[in-house]
């Protein structure tokens, strides 16, 4: 699929509108950024934004995830944004449903470096997050 950037929802969600006009969200594969109102939340977005924002994206995927949102590899021209947001420490990688060597490789350099959310000595995934948080949101 290819389009454009309409929105970027937060740091591993966008929405890309195709030629026709139609709307998807797509959700980053294998990724997961910290939650809007989380430690480095907003500046998981604006790493988001700055890579695809009103930028054309091409959308690699195969399926769906529970909330029916393409689950996608997105690109802009030769840049894999998935990948870019683990290098700059704006995301985790997403182990316990990808199991790409790439993914984790690049989550590992980040922390070695203390890159983005890594300069934290213990952040918070956004699965404990929101499985902490579930009550008060």
């Amino acid at each position: 699929m290819e389009g454009k950037t309409k929105k970027v929802i937060d740091g591993d969600s966008l929405i890309v509108v195709d030629e026709e006009g139609k709307e998807s969200e797509i959700q980053l594969d294998g990724i997961d950024a910290p939650e809007f109102k989380q430690a480095f939340g907003k500046d998981a977005t604006k790493v988001l934004e700055k890579l695809v924002a009103n930028k054309k994206v091409t959308v690699k995927w195969t399926a769906k995830d529970n909330y029916d949102r393409i689950l996608g590899k997105v690109y802009v021209e030769e840049t894999f944004v998935n990948l870019e947001m683990l290098k700059t420490g704006a995301a985790w990688h997403f182990k316990r449903y990808n199991k790409d060597e790439t993914l984790a490789k690049a989550e590992e350099e980040a922390k070695s470096e203390k890159v983005g959310l890594w300069k934290d000595d213990a952040p918070e995934s956004p699965w404990d997050y929101r499985k902490n948080n579930r009550s008060k949101n």
